[in-house]
């Protein structure tokens, strides 16, 4: 194989990846919100409970 040959495989390959996860960049989640998951252990059941039956949106 060539360079040209190497360097083109290289750039159709790297076009194909883009193209294949073009929709793990317009995901649900953003990075602050896989951050915040990581806290949920450390809450107590009555703080999941009130929040739950509580109108008010997080402050």
């Amino acid at each position: 194989m060539t360079k040209l040959q190497g360097l083109g495989l290289f750039v159709l390959m790297t076009l194909l990846f883009l193209v294949a996860n073009r929709g793990a960049y317009q995901g649900y989640f953003h990075g602050d919100d896989l951050d915040n998951v990581s806290w949920t252990p450390g809450l107590e059941n009555s703080e999941y409970a009130s929040a739950l039956v509580s109108p008010k949106l997080s402050p």
